[in-house]
C-alpha cells in the first residue's frame, strides 16, 4: 500500500482564492457575451454564476482531497498499528469529518443564496445576498483552519510510512550491525547501500524473488533493541512488520559482536511469540572459532549455508502459498 498518491493538505485561504478567482473569472466570460435580457436578470445571472462556481470548485477540490487520505478502517493491521502508534485516529477522523461537513455547509449555503438571488429583482439585494454569500463561505474555511494544519501533518506521517506489500513476506531481523542488509542481498535481487557503523538501516529495505512464479518480499528490518514504547519510529516499523505481515522470519546471530548471546536470545524469544516460522541463521561463520560454533550448536538448530536457507525458506513459503490458495477457493464468487 502506497501513501503518496494523497493530496497537498493547503492552507484555507488558497481554496478560497482559487475558487474566489474561477468565480470572477466566470463572470467575466458571462459578461462578454450579449446577453438578450433585462438588466436586472443580467446582474442575476452573473451573480448567480458567480455562486455556483465557487460552490463547485469548493466540492471538487475538498472533495478530492477528503478521498485521497485512506479510510482507517480499511487499513491492514500493519498499517492501523503503524497508524495509531503516530496519530491519534479519531482525531484524524474528526478532521476529515470536517471536510464533508465543510462541502456539506457549502452546498447548503449555496442553495440558500441561490433561492434569495432568484426571489428578487432588485440589483442591490443581489449584490448584497452575493456579499454575503462570500463571507459565510469565507468564514467555513477560517473556523476550520486547525483541521487543514493538522491533516497537513498527517499526510506527512502517512507519507513517510514503508510501502509493504500485501504479498507473502519473509522479515530479516536481530540485533544491527549483524549481516541482514547482506544477507537480504544474497537471497533477493535488492541492492541496498550498506554502511560498515551499527544501525546502518534507517529504513526498511525490501528485496523480492519469485517462489512457484509467486513474488515474494523480503524485510530487512533495522535492530529491535528494547521495549515497543522505547523503539524509535522505524524500528517500531520494523517489529510491527514481524508481527503482522511476516509469514516467515528469518533471526540472524552473530557470535563476533559485543551483543551477548543472552540478549541475542531474548530477542530471538520475543519473535517466536508471533507463532510463526522462525529460521536461524549464523552469520561471519568464516571468521568465528570451530569451538564458539560448535558451543553454540548443542543448543540451536541454526543455518550457515545460503542454498539451504534459501530451500528451507522456498519450502515455507511454498506451504504458505498453499494455504492462501485453499482459502481464496473458499470466497463465493460474485
Amino acid at each position: 500500500m502506497s501513501f503518496q498518491s494523497i493530496e497537498p493538505v493547503e492552507k484555507p485561504d488558497f481554496y478560497i482564492d482559487q475558487a474566489f478567482g474561477e468565480a470572477t473569472k466566470a463572470a467575466s466570460m458571462l459578461k462578454g457575451k450579449k446577453l438578450k435580457l433585462v438588466r436586472h436578470e443580467i446582474i442575476k445571472k452573473v451573480e448567480l454564476t458567480k455562486i455556483g462556481t465557487i460552490n463547485r470548485s469548493i466540492i471538487a477540490r475538498i472533495g478530492s482531497l477528503t478521498q485521497s487520505f485512506p479510510s482507517t478502517d480499511q487499513l491492514t493491521p500493519f498499517y492501523s498499528e503503524l497508524l495509531r502508534n503516530v496519530l491519534d485516529v479519531s482525531v484524524l477522523k474528526r478532521s476529515l469529518a470536517t471536510l464533508n461537513w465543510i462541502t456539506k455547509k457549502s452546498n447548503d449555503l449555496t442553495d440558500k443564496y441561490v433561492r434569495l438571488i432568484n426571489n428578487t429583482k432588485q440589483p442591490e439585494k443581489m449584490l448584497q445576498y452575493r456579499r454575503e454569500y462570500y463571507g459565510r463561505i469565507s468564514s467555513l474555511f477560517s473556523k476550520t483552519k486547525p483541521v487543514f494544519d493538522y491533516l497537513h501533518e498527517a499526510r506527512k506521517v502517512f507519507r513517510s510510512f514503508p510501502v509493504v506489500k500485501d504479498i507473502p513476506t519473509i522479515t530479516i531481523c536481530g540485533f544491527p550491525n549483524i549481516g541482514k542488509t547482506t544477507l537480504l542481498t544474497k537471497l533477493t535481487t535488492a541492492d541496498p547501500k550498506i554502511a560498515a557503523y551499527p544501525f546502518t538501516t534507517k529504513t526498511l529495505n525490501m528485496g523480492y524473488t519469485t517462489i512457484n512464479q509467486k513474488k515474494v518480499q523480503f524485510v530487512d528490518t533495522p535492530g529491535t533493541l528494547n521495549r515497543f514504547d522505547n523503539m524509535n519510529y522505524i524500528e517500531q516499523q520494523a517489529y510491527l512488520v514481524a508481527k503482522h505481515c511476516a509469514d516467515v522470519i528469518v533471526y540472524i546471530f552473530d557470535l563476533s559482536e559485543p551483543y551477548s548471546l543472552v540478549d541475542q536470545k531474548k530477542l530471538l524469544k520475543r519473535f517466536q511469540e508471533f507463532q510463526k516460522p522462525v529460521l536461524i541463521y549464523l552469520s561471519k561463520t568464516d571468521i568465528l572459532p570451530k569451538e564458539l560454533i560448535s558451543e553454540f550448536n548443542k543448543d540451536n538448530n541454526y543455518f550457515t549455508d545460503i542454498k539451504k536457507l534459501r530451500h528451507q525458506i522456498n519450502k515455507e513459503i511454498k506451504e504458505v502459498l498453499k494455504v492462501r490458495e485453499q482459502e481464496e477457493a473458499l470466497i463465493p464468487q460474485l
